[in-house]
C-alpha cells in the first residue's frame, strides 16, 4: 500500500510540498465493472458450488453485522459461504466440499489498458489446504491460501488480456475436513483507461471559509489563527495502466479568480507574487502498477492585496504531470469576502466595511395631499463589519456615519429629479463580536433602512415603470473621505403617483385621507385601473368645500398620466350643511342629497318663490321657471289660479362644479 504524509503548505519563504495520499475506491477512468455489493445480487455475476460432494454453499452478500467484520466500504460485503454458511451469523464459517464462484463476461474489446482491483478480508482459513483464487479464462490472476486480518487490496494488470472477451471468476475451495470463516470480498472494479498514467479530479474545497480574511492572524502561531489564507483542500485519483511502478510528479497550479475570471494576486510560494498570480504546489507519487491511488493535498493562498468585499472569487486548481497539463482543472466558488488588511490592534481607522444587499420597495404609491403618505417608501437591506481593537478586551463601541445615496429612473435609465436623493445614517457597532474568543471575531450587524423617495414633478403611472438606484458609503477614519461601497437597484416596478385630485365626471374633487394601499390594475387606453378609498371625510369639491365624502368604501378609479383619478363605477353621497341651500339671483334654492358618479353631480331641487308669488297647477297646462320668472300660457280659467303655491321641486338636476344648477333653465312640468 502506498502511504504519503500530509501537512498544510503556507505560502511563506521557502518551498516545500504535502500530500496525503492512501489507496482508496474511487472512481474509475472507464467502469467496466463496479461491484460494491450494495444493489441486487447477483444480479450479472453467475453464482454456485462446482463442488458437488457436500451441500451446496455459495457466494452471497451480507450485512455489516455479519461476521463482526464491517464492509470496506458501505452496508454489504460478498462471504464465500453467503448461501450455506455454517455456523451463526456471529460466527460463520464455510463448509467441507466446497468449490463455491462468481463468475461473468467481461467485453475488453476495443481497450488496451486495463486494470483488476478488488479489496478482500480473510479472518481465518485451513492453512495449506484451503485457498482463494482468482481467474481470468481460467488462467490464474491471484491466488492466497493464508488469513488476511484486515481489508487488503488487490490490484493486477490484464492489459495481456485486453482487446476481446473474457470471463472473470473468483473462486473458494475448501477440502473434506477441517472449516474456518474463509473469504469476503468488497468493492471489485474493472476499469480501461486510454493511456499508462490517467488522472481523475475528484474534489477542491475552501476549507475555512467564513467570510472574512483577516491579515492580523498571520502575526500568531496559535493555529485557530488561520484567517489570513484561503485554505483548500483537493483531491485527484492517479491509475496506473502498466504492470510496473511509476514514479510520478505533480505539480498543482492554483489561481484566484474575481468574477470577470481575472486573475487576484496571491503569494507564491517564495512569499512574493509570480507573473500570472499562480501558487504552485508538487507532489511526488510513487504508483505501483495497477494501482489507482488517491492523493489529497492541503494548500494556503494568501491574498496579495485587499479583496474587493463586492466581488466574488473562484479558487481554481489545474494539475500538471511533470511539465504536462494533464487537461484537468476544477474550481470552487463563487465566494465574497470581508477582507481586514489592519495589522495593528488599535489604529486610527475604524476598519468597518460595508455591504448593501438589497433594494425593494416598500410602498409604490404616493399622493401630494395625504401627509404621510407623499413620498414612495424603498426598503435597503445592508450589512456592515468591523473587526478593530481586536486586542482590547473592552471591546469599544464605535459610532460612524453611512450614506445612503439613490436615484431615482424610469426604465428607460432617463433619471427622475428629487427633492432628495440621501439619507445618512450614525450608526453603532462594537468593535468585534461580543464574546467570542481565540480568536475573536468580527462584529456582523444585518441593518435595514427607510428611503422616503418624492418626486419633484409628477410621475407617469400609465406609461413609464421605474427603479431606484441606491448606493452605500461610510465614513472608516475620521478626517479622510468616504469609502464609497457597492450599488444595487430595486426591481422595475409601476409607481402610482396621484396628485389628490379626484374627478367624479366633471367634478373636481380633493382628498387628504385614505383607507387603503392603492395597487396597479389593469391598464386601458390612456390609464390604468386602481382603487381609492377615501376615508375621515377627507373630500372635498374643489368649486363647494363644505360638501364632503370619505367613509373608506373602495372606489374604483382610473389613474391618468398627469396624477388626475377618475371614477369609473359606483358613486358616493356628499355630506352638506343643513340645510342645503343656495341663493340665485333672489331665488331661495334647497338642495336634496347630492350624488357624485361617472355623470358628475346630481340632486333634487327645491325653488322657493320671492315673497308675493306663487302658483297653482289647476289647468295650467304648462308652468315655465325662468331666471326667477314665471310664465303662463293658455290659461282657461285665471278663476282656478286663487290656491298658490310657494315652492317648486325639480327631480334629478345635473349640477356644476360649484354645485349649482348646470343650465340657466329648469322646466317644470307637473303633468295633468
Amino acid at each position: 500500500m502506498n502511504t504519503l504524509s500530509f501537512r498544510w503548505f503556507l505560502a511563506v519563504a521557502g518551498c516545500g510540498c504535502a500530500v496525503l495520499g492512501s489507496l482508496s475506491r474511487v472512481l474509475g477512468q472507464t467502469a467496466l465493472v463496479s461491484e460494491g455489493f450494495e444493489s441486487v445480487f447477483p444480479a450479472g455475476w453467475s453464482v454456485g458450488d462446482a463442488d458437488t460432494n457436500g451441500s451446496p454453499a455459495y457466494w452471497g452478500k451480507v450485512n455489516a453485522a455479519f461476521g463482526g467484520r464491517a464492509p470496506h466500504s458501505g452496508s454489504w460485503k460478498g462471504y464465500c459461504a453467503g448461501i450455506g454458511f455454517a455456523g451463526t451469523t456471529n460466527a460463520p464459517n464455510y463448509t467441507n466440499y466446497m468449490a463455491a464462484y462468481i463468475s461473468r463476461t467481461i467485453s475488453l474489446t476495443g481497450y488496451s489498458r486495463v486494470n483488476l482491483r478488488f479489496w478482500n478480508l480473510v479472518p481465518s482459513i485451513e492453512t495449506g489446504y484451503d485457498y482463494c483464487r482468482v481467474l481470468l479464462d481460467g488462467t490464474v490472476l491471484w491466488s492466497n491460501g493464508l488469513p488476511l486480518s484486515t481489508w487488503t487490496e488487490v490490484a493486477t494488470n490484464l492489459n495481456a488480456f485486453a482487446g476481446a472477451s473474457r470471463t472473470l471468476r473468483f473462486e473458494f475451495v475448501s477440502d473434506y475436513s477441517v472449516t474456518r470463516e474463509g473469504w469476503y470480498l468488497d468493492d471489485i472494479d474493472v476499469t480501461a483507461g486510454t493511456a499508462p498514467i490517467m488522472e481523475q479530479f475528484s474534489s477542491l474545497a475552501l476549507t475555512n471559509y467564513t467570510g472574512y480574511v483577516i491579515d492580523a492572524d498571520r502575526l500568531t502561531n496559535n493555529p485557530a489563527y488561520n484567517r489570513d489564507a484561503l485554505r483548500v483542500q483537493t483531491v485527484f485519483a492517479t491509475e496506473n495502466f502498466t504492470p510496473s511502478t511509476s514514479n510520478l510528479a505533480y505539480r498543482l497550479q492554483f489561481r484566484l479568480l474575481n468574477s470577470a475570471g481575472v486573475a487576484f494576486p496571491i503569494l507564491e510560494t517564495n512569499g512574493v507574487t509570480n507573473a500570472n498570480y499562480t501558487f504552485n504546489l508538487v507532489t511526488n507519487v510513487s504508483l505501483g502498477g495497477a494501482r489507482r491511488l488517491l492523493v489529497t493535498n492541503g494548500a494556503a493562498l494568501r491574498p496579495a492585496a485587499r479583496l474587493d468585499p463586492y466581488d466574488t472569487y473562484r479558487v481554481e486548481c489545474r494539475l500538471f504531470r511533470g511539465a504536462v497539463d494533464t487537461g484537468l482543472v476544477r474550481t470552487d466558488g463563487p465566494y465574497q469576502f470581508f477582507h481586514f488588511t489592519n495589522l495593528v490592534s488599535s489604529d486610527a481607522a475604524f476598519n468597518i466595511l460595508t455591504r448593501l444587499n438589497s433594494v425593494q420597495t416598500n410602498r409604490i404609491y404616493m399622493v401630494n395631499t395625504v401627509p404621510g403618505q407623499s413620498n414612495f417608501l424603498f426598503t435597503v437591506d445592508y450589512e456592515t463589519h468591523c473587526y478593530d481593537s481586536f486586542t482590547n478586551p473592552a471591546n469599544p463601541v464605535i459610532t460612524f456615519p453611512l450614506v445612503l445615496t439613490y436615484s431615482l429612473y424610469n426604465a428607460s435609465g432617463l433619471p427622475v429629479a428629487l427633492r432628495s436623493n440621501s439619507q445618512v445614517i450614525y450608526d453603532a457597532t462594537y468593535s468585534y463580536e461580543p464574546g467570542s474568543t481565540n480568536p475573536v471575531q468580527p462584529w456582523a450587524r444585518y441593518r435595514s433602512a427607510t428611503l422616503a423617495v418624492e418626486p419633484i414633478g409628477q410621475l407617469d403611472s400609465v406609461n413609464q415603470t421605474y427603479y431606484l438606484h441606491v448606493t452605500i458609503s461610510h465614513t472608516n477614519q475620521p478626517g479622510q473621505p468616504a469609502l464609497v461601497g457597492n450599488s444595487t437597484n430595486s426591481i422595475t416596478t409601476r409607481l402610482l403617483h396621484f396628485n389628490g385630485r379626484l374627478y367624479f365626471g366633471n367634478i373636481e374633487t380633493r382628498f387628504s385621507s385614505l383607507a387603503n394601499s392603492p395597487a396597479p390594475g389593469s391598464l386601458g387606453s390612456g390609464y390604468i385601473n386602481t382603487v381609492l378609498a377615501v376615508n375621515n371625510n377627507s373630500g372635498v369639491v374643489t368649486g363647494d368645500p363644505n360638501h364632503t365624502y370619505g367613509d373608506g368604501t373602495p372606489l374604483p378609479v382610473r389613474l391618468r398620466p398627469n396624477g388626475n383619478a377618475e371614477l369609473s363605477s359606483g358613486s358616493v353621497v356628499l355630506n352638506a350643511p343643513s340645510p342645503d341651500a343656495f341663493t340665485l339671483q333672489n331665488v331661495r334654492v334647497t338642495r336634496g342629497p347630492i350624488t357624485l358618479s361617472t355623470d358628475g353631480a346630481r340632486a333634487n331641487l327645491t325653488v322657493t318663490l320671492p315673497t308675493g308669488f306663487g302658483y297653482t297647477t289647476n289647468n295650467v297646462d304648462t308652468l315655465r321657471y325662468l331666471q326667477a320668472t314665471l310664465d303662463f300660457a293658455n290659461v282657461t280659467n285665471l278663476d282656478t289660479l286663487r290656491y298658490l303655491q310657494a315652492t317648486l321641486d325639480f327631480a334629478n338636476v345635473t349640477l356644476n362644479q360649484a354645485l349649482i344648477p348646470a343650465s340657466d333653465s329648469l322646466t317644470y312640468a307637473p303633468g295633468p
